[in-house]
């Protein structure tokens, strides 16, 4: 949906919406994540708790 709205306009703006409109999105996954590995509801050697760890890791870094 964020790349229909900026197709046609220039890269710049392209950026200044995807900034604007992506970035709570992505806070929202970010929070999950960190939710789901506090809660400890997830199994201690399971992927998706692995991936998760790796994202905020990522996400820590930068």
């Amino acid at each position: 949906m964020l790349e229909k709205v900026g197709w046609t306009r220039s890269p710049e703006e392209r950026l200044r919406i995807r900034k604007t409109r992506a970035a709570p999105i992505i806070d929202e996954i970010i929070e999950k994540a960190k939710a789901w590995l506090t809660q400890g509801k997830l199994l201690p050697k399971s992927k998706l708790k692995e991936a998760l760890w790796s994202l905020t890791l990522l996400i820590d870094r930068y």
